[in-house]
């Protein structure tokens, strides 16, 4: 009986998981959700690869696909992390390895850059440019890029920061839709039209 007991329990503890190196970076809990895009000491900076990155959270952790991009001319390599998670970021690669761009746009993803995040309003965007901001019109492929920062904070970030908004067209009447739509309008953060409205951030790309 006390043989049957002792070879229980040495196949018991042979079953148990181990708390192994890889579930422990699984497991990888950030100590911010805010990308600081001139820090570069923190883990998405500059200085990412594709295999630092592995290392930090695991293979598991992390989707690969391809993207075609420049109208179908080019295939760019990325991965997500933690996909369809509050932790959720979208990464591009050079063909080096190294890190080429980030993007948010998971609503419910806990990450913002310099204090930007999904779903932000034009008046918390104000709020933290410090100024107003130009866009281009919306309902085409730069519709709602922000292009001008008017030398407020995101200024020093013009060109490795864009920021696109979003508007529900079911909220405007028709005249609203022309005077907002197309590639030759500009608008500013201050319309009157624009301020009756929810006009969010849709997308957050970080150029490196």
């Amino acid at each position: 009986m006390k043989s049957l007991l002792f070879l229980i329990a040495i196949f018991v503890f042979a079953c148990s998981p181990e708390k192994d190196s890889q579930n422990e970076t699984s497991n990888l809990e950030f100590s911010s959700f805010n990308i600081e895009i001139l820090d570069t000491t923190d883990l998405f900076s500059k200085n990412l690869t594709r295999q630092i990155l592995v290392e930090k959270i695991s293979e598991n952790n992390i989707s690969n696909s391809t993207e075609l991009i420049e109208e179908g001319t080019v295939e760019v390599n990325y991965s997500k992390i933690y996909a369809n998670t509050e932790k959720e970021l979208t990464l591009f690669w050079n063909n080096n390895g190294a890190l080429k761009s980030i993007i948010l746009n998971n609503p419910v993803s806990k990450w913002s850059v310099n204090n930007l995040k999904i779903g932000m309003t034009i008046d918390e965007i104000i709020n933290e440019n410090a100024k107003d901001f130009n866009f281009y019109g919306f309902g085409w492929d730069e519709g709602g890029k922000i292009y001008d920062w008017n030398d407020g904070k995101f200024s020093d970030f013009q060109n490795g920061l864009k920021v696109y908004l979003l508007i529900n067209f079911d909220e405007f009447t028709e005249s609203e839709i022309d005077k907002l739509s197309g590639d030759g309008i500009t608008l500013n953060s201050n319309d009157i039209i624009l301020k009756k409205k929810k006009v969010i951030i849709d997308k957050i790309e970080v150029i490196f």
